[in-house]
């Protein structure tokens, strides 16, 4: 008797499923984030796998693989996603762990797909690599404090003092930031949980054919992955000249004070200086303290967030890609130079 691995079928294991994210993960997950998740991507139905222990048949872990649509080379190609990645605290050895990433694995060296990509977290990564996944780069979050409130309040633990001071400090902030330089030249707009239509999808046939390697941002996934999403709502900041559309950011907050930007496109760099200078100011005026972004380490948008004086963050994370041997692009999804990549492409 041991650990059995088995498909999971997406409707009669939903209740295993979730029982085994809410009882080994920190968030609470609902039956809302399953049927989105898993079988309303328009690249296809995701796949799972539980493991079984076969002295009782307890479902013991379980782990998914979504399907996403990546334009390498200016050539569609669904590959998985991989995610959900949950096992019962009493089992958590190295053994049973592989086994269920092995699952993944195995369909792409099968040619399932052509190849996998992960954002595991420092635990995981073990696994990953203990399968044979290499890493491919590193995720890095940069952050820029606009207003000074909170953390004045940290730095004083009095309110009313660190509120003269960031009175004080605000305007100033304001003043010297260069999104003053960035006022005119677009029409902008900023809509919540958007319809996205054909425009965007003119906008990536347009600007991905600078990348080597891009998650297809069309509007059918980004309706999907944004609008649809139970999980937060999210703002649109949409740039147009003569009524094109010639770049957008996608942003949420996480806190009433913490805004996180989940996807970044556009025509340019004026075009990027454009949106982050209309997204500053926008903020300035909701009381958000703090603007937050993840991203791969070679993603050129760090330039602009440079720019606009944004700072590293300690904290990061490696990406994994494991492609079939024979995968035609092998070499190049595993250069991190070709990938445009943000925090909206991990697993959700």
């Amino acid at each position: 008797m041991g650990i059995l691995i088995r498909e999971a079928d997406l409707d009669k294991d939903e209740g295993i499923m979730t029982s085994l994210l809410n009882e080994n993960r920190r968030v609470s997950i609902n039956e809302k984030r399953h049927e989105w998740l898993y079988k309303q991507n328009p690249h296809g139905e995701a796949i799972g796998w539980i493991a079984v222990d076969e002295k009782d048949d307890k479902p013991v872990g379980a782990t998914v693989v979504t399907p996403r649509l990546v334009r390498i080379k200016g050539k569609d190609i669904i590959c998985w996603n991989c995610g959900d990645f949950s096992i019962d605290k009493r089992y958590r050895s190295l053994g049973v762990a592989i086994k269920l990433r092995k699952m993944a694995r195995d369909g792409v060296n099968a040619e399932i797909v052509p190849f996998l990509y992960a954002h595991p977290n420092d635990h995981m990564l073990v696994v990953h690599q203990r399968v044979g996944h290499p890493i491919m780069g590193q995720m890095v979050r940069y952050a820029k404090v606009i207003r000074l409130n909170k953390k004045m309040r940290e730095m004083l633990n009095h309110k009313t003092l660190a509120d003269i001071i960031s009175g004080i400090g605000n305007p100033l902030f304001g003043l010297i930031g260069k999104e003053q330089w960035y006022r005119k030249g677009y029409d902008i707009d900023f809509g919540i949980n958007i319809e996205y239509t054909k425009e965007f999808d003119a906008l990536f046939d347009q600007v991905s054919q600078r990348y080597a390697a891009c998650v297809v941002r069309n509007a059918p996934y980004l309706n999907w992955r944004y609008s649809a999403s139970p999980l937060y709502k999210v703002t649109t900041l949409m740039l147009r000249r003569n009524k094109n559309l010639c770049g957008y950011l996608i942003y949420y907050y996480e806190e009433s004070d913490v805004v996180q930007i989940k996807d970044v496109f556009y025509e340019n760099d004026d075009v990027a200086r454009h949106l982050m200078g209309a997204l500053i100011t926008k903020m300035r005026t909701q009381r958000v303290c703090t603007i937050s972004v993840g991203l791969l380490n070679s993603n050129p948008f760090i330039e602009i967030l440079r720019f606009f004086g944004f700072s590293q963050r300690a904290e990061t994370s490696s990406v994994i890609v494991y492609p079939n041997p024979s995968f035609e692009y092998a070499k190049i999804i595993k250069d991190a130079k070709n990938w445009f990549m943000m925090v909206g492409d991990r697993d959700v």
